[in-house]
């Protein structure tokens, strides 16, 4: 009879009938448990020669994911029979006390069980082993691959005698949720162990380092096109802030994906700052001549400049009357009004505009094409590793 967790469960807090200890005491009165069973189906044969054989379940109940490490709740069961435990006038399967100590392989799981059960299937003799495992379970993965990597994490299973541990199947307990977290499988013989692996969260990677990082590149190109002031301020405090970014998100002391991408963007802002400095924007001025009335704008070649409301202009025009109409200073002066042709009301405005040279327009052009290529192998290489 094939047994299970959830029987031993029921049998852990089931306590011997009347007639299973009777049956037990009769049976244990001449049963020796430093004597190996020598039931025929217990071993193996191969070019080596003959072992005996333990079989072992894998019951997995739950897994959780944690920080580059896996919380696993699961059973490790040992099978094996021992004949001289068969009791035909007993069915049902029912766990061991410890006065009834029958032969044990030197077994054990990695993490160490916190509970230990011995259960026995009376009509065939078979032992069952339980060992109940729920503990974190420190994971690897390659570095070099952050914040793309996979984590790789195992359940094993460990025999200190000559006997020899045969995976039997793997029973995956777990809800749709969980399974499609972290998948599962057995390895081959002759290893005894239960390989979980999951990928690593990369979407916060995505919000707190990609993004930002792609958003502060495209802050230091678009800057070229305003004052060098302003360029040089936004450049420098873009490096600052990639290297603020380099140095909060290293969770391993070996350079990794998201170092290459930080560096990339480092190396780009750089760049740009260098062009900035060899290369800086034109400034041009010119005068633009507003006409008041018609409300137009036209460059003119002369500049002209209005100043009959200033003191000076009005002591000027005085001088310049008094010597062609021959007036004396102590004459009374008089007020004439003479009409004026009418003129357009002209006011000079000075434009300022920054401008690029055609050699900064090709080494912007450069350095875009560049940060562009550098994205698209950047992405070719995380799809190539998945």
């Amino acid at each position: 009879m094939r047994t299970t967790w959830i029987s031993m469960l029921i049998a852990a807090v089931t306590s011997l009938s009347l007639t299973e200890r009777n049956e037990m005491s009769r049976k244990f009165k001449y049963y020796f448990n430093s004597v190996r069973p020598t039931a025929p189906e217990n071993f193996i044969s191969g070019v080596n020669g003959s072992f005996f054989k333990v079989a072992v379940e894998f019951h997995l109940v739950g897994t959780q994911v944690k920080t580059r490490s896996l919380l696993v709740d699961a059973v490790v069961v040992f099978h094996w029979i021992d004949d001289r435990l068969v009791l035909r006038e007993l069915f049902d399967d029912f766990e061991l006390p410890k006065e009834f100590e029958p032969w044990l392989p030197r077994v054990r799981t990695i993490p160490a069980p916190h509970t230990v059960t011995v259960v026995l299937s009376p009509a065939t003799g078979v032992v069952s082993l339980y060992h109940r495992v729920k503990d974190v379970i420190t994971c690897s993965a390659v570095e070099w691959k952050h914040p793309f990597e996979t984590f790789d994490c195992e359940l094993q299973a460990e025999n200190a005698g000559d006997e020899v541990l045969t995976m039997l199947k793997l029973r995956d307990l777990r809800s749709d949720h969980q399974t499609t977290l972290v998948g599962a499988e057995l390895s081959p013989f002759p290893l005894s162990t239960l390989k979980l692996q999951f990928s690593a969260e990369w979407n916060s990677a995505l919000l707190s380092v990609f993004l930002p990082s792609v958003l502060i590149v495209t802050l230091v190109f678009f800057a070229q096109w305003k004052r060098r002031k302003v360029q040089i301020l936004v450049s420098l405090a873009a490096i600052m802030s990639i290297l603020v970014l380099l140095v909060s998100s290293r969770p391993y002391h070996s350079a990794t994906l998201l170092d290459l991408w930080i560096c990339g963007c480092f190396i780009h802002a750089v760049f740009l700052l260098l062009v900035d400095l060899t290369l800086p924007a034109r400034r041009v001025r010119y005068a633009l001549l507003v006409d008041v009335e018609d409300h137009e704008s036209k460059p003119r070649q002369t500049v002209l400049k209005c100043q009959e409301s200033s003191q000076r202009s009005i002591d000027l025009i005085l001088k310049w009357a008094e010597r062609k109409l021959g007036l004396k200073e102590n004459q009374e002066s008089t007020t004439q009004v003479f009409a004026l042709p009418p003129e357009a009301a002209v006011v000079q405005r000075q434009v300022t505009t920054t401008t690029l040279g055609e050699r900064k327009r090709i080494a912007l052009v450069v350095v875009g094409a560049s940060y562009i290529v550098f994205t698209l192998i950047y992405s070719i290489i995380i799809f190539s590793i998945n």
